[in-house]
């Protein structure tokens, strides 16, 4: 019986929490799209590349939650932009 090859295994949470600390520090990197009001995009195609189509749909999937759970512990909110996911910073307390 023949077994089809499996890509490598990749630690979706480590990649959640790397990218959750570049937005949360500023941080400029090739796959967050800074915008002009202090909200970021994610390029989640340069973030987890596409490979076997069931595992890409599968580590994205995985990526997307984790990262939204971290992000939204730090205040920030879903916004997307088109089919790129993105944050809302969140909004400042009043003096």
């Amino acid at each position: 019986m023949r077994r089809k090859k499996l890509a490598p295994r990749m630690d979706t949470q480590k990649l959640a929490q790397e990218t959750a600390d570049l937005i949360l520090n500023d941080c400029i990197h090739d796959y967050l799209i800074w915008k002009e009001d202090g909200n970021v995009a994610i390029d989640i195609g340069e973030v987890i590349p596409e490979t076997y189509a069931q595992t890409t749909e599968g580590r994205r999937k995985r990526f997307k939650t984790q990262l939204v759970e971290i992000m939204t512990q730090a205040g920030w909110t879903r916004k997307d932009y088109g089919r790129r996911i993105g944050f809302k910073m969140p909004e400042l307390a009043p003096k």
